[in-house]
């Protein structure tokens, strides 16, 4: 498995549960296996040694960074990662192959 890519954008959120601003780091991630390559996206907040990691799997309709982490102007609470990173959680999503970024079949 080969790591291709990677892009870090941080994103700031604000928990409407808790009141609290915390800074989400959000990462790209592309590996590559037999030639195919799968887009993996990664949201976590601060140190991420000994967190919890969750993986979010879509399903048949939609990839995985539209089934969870939605961004709405003005509604940053739409986003199951950035509110599950923001209560401590290195979070995980993946396009599998044929959604999204990943690589799609050949016809």
């Amino acid at each position: 498995m080969v790591l291709l890519k990677r892009k870090v954008q941080l994103i700031k959120w604000i928990s409407l549960s808790q009141l609290l601003t915390c800074d989400i780091l959000s990462t790209e991630h592309w590996v590559e296996h037999d030639g195919i390559k799968l887009y993996l996206l990664e949201k976590s907040h601060g140190n991420l040694s000994s967190k919890p990691i969750v993986v979010l799997a879509h399903g048949s309709a939609t990839a995985g960074r539209e089934s969870f982490d939605l961004q709405v102007p003005g509604k940053p609470s739409y986003s199951l990662m950035d509110f599950l990173a923001g209560e401590g959680f290195d979070v995980f999503t993946l396009d599998i192959r044929g959604f999204g970024r990943s690589a799609h079949l050949k016809k």
